[in-house]
């Protein structure tokens, strides 16, 4: 992933000058592309996707996805449309990196700032779901283990109910091969489900929330116990 880093994002920082938001998000898409192919050449790491059918492809959404590890990060982008990430600020301090990042314009926050952040999230929110583009939150915050269950935040049922743009909500297994706080990655399935939209014109934050991270966890308590887990 370094030297994929050192080598791609030169390049990408030069292409990014001459592209929109949207062609720039498809480029950037390549650095995850590639670091997969390496990662499931060397250990072995493969997906299972069920309702790629689900996402619509006439209208910008909401992406409301349980975190992991860093896998979810990278096949996202290789198997959905493009769309902007919600994601703290400070990864765009990351030399080179950082840059490659800050330049497919996502909406970064400090989350140490909560009332001033989730506002910041309802303004570039909205600004980006009318240019088009699909919005990819996680909900929980942080990564977390496999079985671990911290529950969802506001953010993504404020920015639903001031947009009524829909949600797509989608849990996978990610953290089961490649735990979000170690190293090592291990040979496996990382199983991954994409629900039905959830409309949310209409409703309450709460129900919104509650409906999400209902959705979510059902299916992760079903999908942890599929075979092919280390």
């Amino acid at each position: 992933m370094v030297v994929n880093t050192l080598i791609f994002v030169p390049g990408f920082l030069v292409v990014s000058l001459f592209r929109n938001q949207y062609g720039r998000i498809r480029a950037a898409r390549w650095w995850s592309i590639l670091n997969l192919a390496w990662i499931r050449w060397l250990t072995g790491i493969r997906l299972q996707v069920e309702g790629l059918e689900h996402f619509p492809h006439d209208r910008p959404v909401i992406l409301c996805v349980n975190h992991q590890s860093m896998l979810e990060t990278m096949f996202l982008q290789e198997i959905l449309p493009p769309f902007v990430w919600v994601l703290k600020k400070e990864l765009l301090s990351i030399p080179l990196f950082g840059w490659g990042l800050k330049a497919i314009g996502p909406i970064a926050i400090d989350r140490s700032r909560g009332k001033e952040a989730r506002q910041q999230i309802l303004q570039q929110g909205r600004e980006k779901l009318e240019q088009g583009l699909s919005i990819l939150l996680f909900p929980e915050g942080t990564r977390t283990l496999p079985g671990e269950r911290r529950g969802f935040r506001k953010g993504i049922a404020s920015l639903a109910a001031a947009t009524g743009a829909d949600i797509v909500p989608i849990a996978h297994t990610s953290g089961c091969v490649w735990p979000g706080k170690s190293f090592l990655r291990n040979d496996g399935v990382v199983y991954v489900r994409i629900g039905e939209p959830i409309a949310t014109a209409g409703l309450e934050e709460e129900e919104i929330l509650d409906r999400c991270q209902r959705w979510v966890y059902t299916q992760l308590d079903e999908l942890e116990q599929q075979p092919g887990h280390p």
